[in-house]
């Protein structure tokens, strides 16, 4: 038995750790967002592009090394959870990645500086879904240990702390995209009618970090259930 379970762990370790070192890419990805979205509210166009143009740079490597991760997942012989289920985790981070890069696309090709107490509404949004994001990563890096004690005991009940942790602070950022959209409406009539559309564009796609973090927790225990 000791011989199956060492020769298993030969095909299902690498993966896992594949998915953790994909999160950290999609991760340093987001730590450009809030310097970007600064140098939005200054008008600071050329220091904003710079930053765009990294968070396109991670996010493209985030793509490269999901592919790469997705072939190690399908040549896997052996596999602990579904495969499909994987994938989507996979898939899902990937997206946090994406949503990143739309915002920064958003905000730097309108040239959108969001005023006043707009802009501080919407600033609190982005830090609070960016925390959240930060929670998702310590849920997805869960993965490598509950495979290893057979999704069960104390790794599996930190794991759901964890996870109602994430659903906790997102939560926080409905409450909050709530806040920013309210303050928007509040004063829509004093701004261009396309201004307001971008501006509530970018709104959404913030609460969007918050809503798909959130699915990374549901994911996991989808993994875990099986």
């Amino acid at each position: 038995m000791m011989v199956k379970t060492s020769f298993l762990n030969m095909f299902v370790k690498s993966p896992f750790k594949r998915i953790e070192s994909h999160m950290d890419v999609v991760q340093l990805c987001l730590a450009e967002l809030p310097d970007f979205f600064e140098a939005c509210l200054n008008e600071d166009w050329v220091l904003a592009e710079e930053l765009y143009q990294k968070i396109s740079t991670l996010e493209s490597q985030a793509d490269q090394q999901k592919r790469k991760v997705r072939l190690k997942i399908h040549h896997s012989l052996y596999l602990p959870v579904s495969r499909s289920e994987l994938l989507s985790l996979l898939d899902i981070q990937d997206q946090i990645a994406n949503i990143a890069e739309d915002i920064a696309v958003l905000m730097f090709s309108r040239k959108i500086s969001l005023p006043g107490e707009l802009g501080k509404n919407v600033k609190a949004l982005l830090m609070q879904s960016l925390s959240t994001a930060q929670k998702a990563k310590q849920v997805s890096n869960e993965l490598s240990d509950l495979v290893d004690t057979g999704f069960k005991g104390l790794t599996l009940r930190s794991t759901r702390n964890l996870i109602n942790d994430l659903y906790a602070l997102e939560d926080q950022s409905d409450q909050l995209q709530y806040i920013a959209r309210s303050s928007l409406y509040a004063q829509e009539n004093q701004f261009k009618v396309l201004d307001v559309i971008f501006w509530y564009k970018c709104i959404d796609k913030i609460g969007e970090l918050s809503d798909m973090s959130r699915r990374i927790g549901t994911q996991l225990l989808l993994l875990s259930s099986r």
